[in-house]
């Protein structure tokens, strides 16, 4: 479980293994909260019944289905690229309309950061609620 690099350090400092744990959970809660955000607001944008995982297609469709995820996939990402224009400098935009075009991209990543933040805490309470009643 441990990098070999890691081991000397807690070896040399005892706390060290409580600091990297909570360093890690804390990189892998940021990384499923961005990944989150992310399916959240690809789903809104390209939405339909494509957007259920693998496992609940029948064999028949698997081929389809696996097609459309990828041209969700290549959609989402054109999407997010988009947005990072909109963000920065926004070539092609007069100023009045820049600010009018990020508060509005803004918005929407606020939406899906909402939606992300309402899926962790209904997936929390779900595993509080396992635990509880065992």
């Amino acid at each position: 479980e441990q990098c070999h690099e890691e081991q000397k350090y807690i070896n040399e400092y005892p706390l060290a293994k409580k600091r990297i744990d909570r360093q890690r959970m804390e990189q892998l809660r940021r990384g499923l909260a961005t990944t989150s955000v992310m399916r959240s607001m690809s789903f809104s944008k390209h939405g339909g019944t494509y957007k259920w995982p693998l496992g609940s297609v029948s064999a028949t469709h698997v081929g389809g289905h696996t097609r459309s995820v990828q041209a969700r996939h290549d959609k989402s990402e054109k999407q997010w690229s988009d947005l990072l224009n909109r963000l920065g400098r926004g070539f092609g935009y007069r100023a009045k309309e820049r600010q009018r075009v990020r508060t509005k991209e803004l918005e929407r990543l606020l939406v899906a950061v909402e939606d992300a933040e309402g899926q962790t805490d209904r997936h929390n309470m779900l595993l509080f609620l396992m635990r509880d009643t065992k």
